[in-house]
């Protein structure tokens, strides 16, 4: 059993899209991890002297010190969504459409803390906009490439006799 070898320069472009797809989609969940990580640092040196009380007489209290809470425990959950997310740019070669779905969930909760913590003043922010902008190129890419595989399987089903 041969396969036709009119459809093997087809299977070939194919192939290499879809590397290209999984590529793109890869390089976006990395570029998500980054811009969390640049976050988290950021936000941290801005909040440490709130932590340690070094900007107060006394010990935070009452609303303050729940908003200092609040702030290092988005701080934290920013911190894990970047190493999740590049974790996931390495499953991603395998199970492309799971990885992109899961930013998608990290990056609707980390949404939901920061309009919280903000009021709804967080969409505004351009870090906001630049992930938003990598994660829909990524969920782009990883729907290009979960059509082309599905695409290379039916092409490979052909055998000719």
């Amino acid at each position: 059993m041969t396969s036709d070898s009119s459809t093997a320069p087809h299977e070939r472009v194919v192939d290499l899209e879809l590397a290209a797809a999984i590529k793109r989609a890869r390089i976006g969940l990395v570029l998500i991890g980054l811009l969390y990580a640049c976050t988290a640092y950021g936000n941290y040196t801005h909040l440490r002297p709130w932590l340690d009380g070094s900007l107060l007489d006394q010990e935070p209290v009452g609303r303050l010190k729940a908003l200092i809470d609040l702030a290092y425990f988005i701080i934290v959950f920013t911190g894990i969504a970047s190493v999740a997310n590049v974790v996931l740019a390495a499953i991603a070669a395998k199970r492309t459409t799971f990885a992109i779905c899961a930013a998608t969930g990290i990056f609707a909760v980390y949404t939901a803390l920061r309009l919280y913590q903000t009021d709804g003043r967080y969409l505004s922010d351009w870090l906001w906009w630049v992930t938003a902008i990598a994660l829909g190129m990524g969920c782009r890419a990883a729907y290009t490439a979960s059509q082309l595989r599905t695409s290379r399987q039916l092409a490979s089903a052909r055998v000719v006799t």
